[in-house]
Formats: C-alpha cells, sequence, structure tokens
C-alpha cells in the first residue's frame, strides 16, 4: 500500500478513536459481527491475533476462552482506548496490543494459531500481501477469520448507486471509499493464497469467512 494511503488510513481511525471506543459495540451491526466471528472462533485455542484490533473490542472475549492475544493497529489513538479498557481486566497479563501494518507483520513465521481480521482489508487498494503476511504468520492447519463489506449486498449496492448519482450531477463523492469485496472474488484469491474456506455467513452489509491455512 502506498504511504501517504496507509497516513490516510492511520489519520482517519486516530479521528474515529474515540466514537469507536464510546459506542462501537452498542452497534447492532457490529454485535451481529462479533457474534459470528466468535462462533466462527469457538474452537480456537493457543494464540490468536487480532488484525486491526481497535479498542480491543474482541479482546475480552478472547480472553475469557484462555487464548494468549496480541492485538495490532496501525492508529496509536484506537491502541491507547484499547490499553485503557484493559486496565484492570484479570487477563491482562495474556494480552499485548501493538501498533502494526497487516502488509509488513514483525512476527515469525507460524507464531499465531489462529487470526482474525475486522474491518482492515477493505481499506487496502489490493488484498495479496496482506493475505500472505496473514498466511505466513499462521501455524500449519491454523485458523483464519475475515470480516469485509459486502459489494454485492443491498447496502452496498444502493450506496454506489447514490455515489454514481453525485458523479452525474457534478457532485462531491468521498474520496475515501472502502475496497469492498466481492464475496467470490475473495474466495478464489483466499484459496489461490493457500487457504481452505471452511465456512461464510452473509451478516447484514457484511461478509465473514473462515479459513484453514494449508498443511505444509
Amino acid at each position: 500500500m502506498p504511504q501517504l494511503h496507509k497516513e490516510a488510513v492511520r489519520h482517519l481511525f486516530d479521528g474515529l478513536a474515540l466514537e469507536y471506543a464510546g459506542g462501537r459495540e452498542r452497534q447492532l451491526s457490529f454485535r451481529a459481527q462479533k457474534h459470528v466471528v466468535l462462533q466462527m472462533l469457538r474452537n480456537a485455542d493457543g494464540r490468536i491475533l487480532d488484525v486491526g484490533c481497535g479498542p480491543a473490542v474482541l479482546e475480552s472475549d478472547l480472553l475469557r476462552r484462555g487464548l494468549e492475544v496480541v492485538g495490532i493497529d496501525v492508529s496509536l489513538e484506537m491502541l491507547r482506548y484499547g490499553l485503557n479498557r484493559l486496565a484492570g481486566s484479570p487477563y491482562r497479563a495474556r494480552c499485548r496490543l501493538l501498533p502494526g501494518d497487516v502488509e509488513a507483520l514483525q512476527f515469525a513465521d507460524g507464531e499465531f494459531d489462529a487470526v482474525v481480521c475486522m474491518g482492515v482489508l477493505e481499506f487496502l487498494p489490493r488484498y495479496t500481501r496482506a493475505l500472505r503476511e496473514i498466511g505466513r504468520v499462521l501455524r500449519p492447519r491454523g485458523i483464519a477469520v475475515f470480516s469485509v463489506p459486502n459489494r454485492l449486498s443491498l447496502y452496498h449496492l444502493s450506496l454506489a448507486a447514490v455515489r454514481a448519482g453525485k458523479r452525474l450531477l457534478g457532485r462531491p463523492a468521498p474520496s475515501f471509499i472502502p475496497n469492498r469485496c466481492m464475496p467470490f472474488l475473495l474466495l478464489a484469491q483466499l484459496m489461490r493464497e493457500g487457504f481452505q474456506v471452511l465456512e461464510s455467513q452473509r451478516c447484514g452489509a457484511q461478509y465473514i469467512v473462515k479459513v484453514r491455512k494449508a498443511p505444509s
């Protein structure tokens, strides 16, 4: 990803940190996504990497399951709120929150038993480097769960129509538009990168997929 794009993403989420920390978990859409993601991770054990952890909205649930958790985010403000959230947790010793870039993960090959990646891929121009890095840090037969906006959902189809209409009328449209996925294209790319698709589910305007890294 170009550095200027990364800086734009970092700036965006620094500005959203307070909103995410204060109300993200009360949003019905996010609660539904979180429920599906946690269900897909129901058999995960050992060490899990939370890519794009934000203000640590998954960490408490993962820690209560006995997992060792490492969360990374590009936004230092998100991490600050996450650290504050976990400050009083009895499981704090099993969790680290660090700045990190999904396209250049600072972890050893096969270091994690599972990876969760919610709300990250759509901010990348292309998924290839991120998927390869996630595959690299996963152990053979390790599990990964991805949540991405579904371009084919009614919500995103209508949003695309509104943006197109604004452009035709000469009105400004948002310049920083996430890279929403087409599920069948994402599935094909995951398989090309050596993942086996285990299950997938549409959840409102999101598409959530669970994969396993192929054995070496």
